[in-house]
């Protein structure tokens, strides 16, 4: 199937083609431009449609189907911010559950500048240390715990220049305590 191309000279590539013995008539022109002026309204509109389903274009009630599509509510965040999650929505919806997977989503959700680490733990577990990503500690679990494995233990941390860093063990609900240097972390089995 060949790729949908937006022609924007309808209007003067008709009347180019028009027959020779039917140049120079302006009933002719203006009869055929009317025409042609409502076929490039269409070929606008379709393109319209095409553009605005890519996520990087779609707005608004768009990027709400786009998101319906692969599962992200939007949760009252701006398109820009819900444009990120439906990207790492998608990831997790592909993800097999390899460390791989939790670092590309991270990746997609986490400020460029940002810094991942992981490392492997016996038995079947791994870490991953995220710095300065610019998203909630408990955000990089929760995507995090959705990508990894079943019977695979997490543990995620999230450092940043805060004083007041918490960690949260998951296996003891609501035991927050603080981390000192150490950033968020959160883990699971």
């Amino acid at each position: 199937m060949s790729e949908y191309r937006r022609n924007e000279a309808h209007v003067e590539q008709g009347l180019d083609r028009l027959l020779e013995r039917f140049r120079g008539k302006p009933r002719i022109a203006a009869l055929l431009r009317i025409l042609l002026e409502r076929a490039q309204r269409v070929d606008n509109v379709l393109w319209d449609l095409y553009t605005g389903m890519w996520l990087d274009n779609a707005i608004g009630e768009q990027l709400d189907a786009l998101g319906g599509l692969v599962g992200e509510a939007r949760q009252g965040r701006a398109d820009s911010s819900y444009r990120t999650y439906i990207r790492a929505r998608a990831r997790i919806n592909r993800a097999n559950g390899q460390i791989v997977d939790t670092l590309d989503v991270l990746h997609l959700i986490s400020l460029p500048s940002v810094q991942i680490a992981y490392r492997e733990e016996l038995p079947a577990s791994y870490a991953v240390e995220v710095r300065d990503s610019g998203v909630s500690a408990a955000t990089l679990f929760r995507l995090s715990d959705e990508v990894r494995g079943a019977g695979i233990g997490l543990t995620v941390v999230s450092t940043a220049d805060s004083a007041h860093a918490l960690i949260w063990d998951d296996n003891a609900p609501a035991h927050v305590w603080d981390a000192g240097q150490w950033g968020s972390s959160f883990s699971s089995m």
